[in-house]
């Protein structure tokens, strides 16, 4: 069965919790709290990949002041390679028409900086207080 996209559901906060402090080699893993927060209020603009019913990836995205601001992107290191990161920022991106896309990478990440680059968003500079890079990209209308 294919790999299949669907917006984040509560009834998945365990499963993406699990893949998120899987995941610490990429990413530094929220609290179950804060999922809870970003699926309660901003699950249209936040999205999983499930691979039957396992958490094959997700990106979790809040917005302010017509910014989204992507928290996190995640793919189980079982799923990489597959296209799954770029099938989630096209989700997310597909969502939001005339709005602009905001995040922050480690800049050790090449290889999260290159998908990134290769879709289209440009670097804004590097945030001291973070200590990452920041990027951007303004989606279009359709």
């Amino acid at each position: 069965m294919p790999i299949t996209y669907q917006t984040f559901e509560l009834d998945y906060l365990d499963a993406l919790h699990e893949l998120s402090l899987s995941n610490s080699d990429i990413l530094k893993p929220n609290t179950k709290m804060l999922y809870y927060i970003i699926g309660k209020f901003f699950s249209d603009i936040s999205f999983i990949a499930l691979d039957n019913d396992l958490m094959a990836g997700f990106i979790v995205a809040f917005e302010k002041n017509n910014t989204i601001w992507l928290h996190q992107l995640a793919v189980n290191k079982t799923h990489r390679n597959q296209g799954i990161a770029t099938k989630l920022i096209k989700c997310l991106e597909k969502k939001v028409p005339g709005k602009t896309i905001e995040f922050s990478v480690k800049e050790a990440n090449h290889r999260a900086i290159k998908l990134y680059e290769s879709l289209g968003y440009k670097k804004l500079g590097y945030n001291e207080q973070i200590l990452q890079v920041i990027y951007r990209k303004s989606i279009e209308l359709f």
